[in-house]
């Protein structure tokens, strides 16, 4: 079996440590790749970003995809991490980078479509009520001199996530995208704003949950990028076939 990379991205204010345990719900050939934005996690020490060109370079810089061919490499990225997911693969792609393979997005906004939120505008105080209201921080109460270096994190997240996107963005890789059908900050009927950005195959899945429905079922999005990636690699099967066989002679 081709071996495959998963390159995983986390969501406004996490970190790689939000699928820590995804690795005992893949294959055994697969292996998981958790990306911090500088901030958080394995970047602990690095300052939070909050232009794309910087995050971009950044990430284009320390991911370090290598031209490969007996390995698959996925992109998957969630709410703020699938915007990361998909904005990089194009970044990649206009650098003239390897890129790559299978993209898959979940809880995103499509390039046309604005921010729900303008969370980054708020005062300190406001945010940590909302974080603290929408459960993105423990139900106990962190200190004063924690919750400043949470506010500035989730800040600078959100005024990436907030941001307008250029929509001069073309996918080329096949995109598989999870849409929640309780999601109050992407709405499930917006899988139909993606197509005009997929120049490949696009599938969309609708699951049962709101927009951190990945917090209660992880196993559910390993599920969908597992199935994807069989449908990517019959693909490239079905395709190498057509090439070997479409100028045999016919008798």
């Amino acid at each position: 079996m081709m071996p495959v990379d998963l390159y995983c991205f986390h969501h406004a204010g996490g970190s790689s440590l939000f699928f820590r345990e995804w690795a005992k719900h893949l294959p055994a050939h697969w292996q998981l790749h958790g990306i911090d934005l500088p901030g958080r996690g394995t970047k602990a020490g690095m300052q939070s970003l909050r232009d794309w060109d910087e995050a971009l370079g950044h990430l284009s810089s320390s991911t370090q995809l290598q031209p490969r061919s007996e390995r698959l490499c996925v992109f998957f990225g969630h709410s703020l991490g699938g915007m990361v997911a998909y904005k990089l693969a194009d970044h990649l792609a206009k650098h003239a980078l390897t890129t790559p393979d299978l993209l898959c997005l979940s809880g995103c906004r499509a390039p046309s479509i604005p921010s729900a939120t303008q969370y980054s505008k708020l005062t300190d105080s406001d945010l940590l009520t909302t974080l603290y209201h929408l459960d993105m921080l423990p139900k106990h109460r962190l200190t004063k001199d924690v919750e400043a270096v949470v506010a500035a994190m989730f800040k600078d997240d959100f005024m990436l996530a907030e941001q307008p996107v250029s929509t001069d963005i073309t996918l080329t890789m096949p995109v598989e995208l999870i849409l929640a059908t309780q999601d109050h900050l992407v709405k499930p009927e917006s899988h139909q704003a993606w197509s005009e950005y997929c120049e490949n195959h696009f599938q969309h899945h609708h699951v049962d949950g709101g927009h951190m429905y990945l917090q209660q079922r992880p196993t559910l999005a390993c599920e969908v990028i597992v199935a994807a990636v069989a449908r990517h690699l019959a693909r490239l099967q079905q395709t190498k076939y057509q090439k070997a066989n479409w100028q045999k002679p016919l008798c």
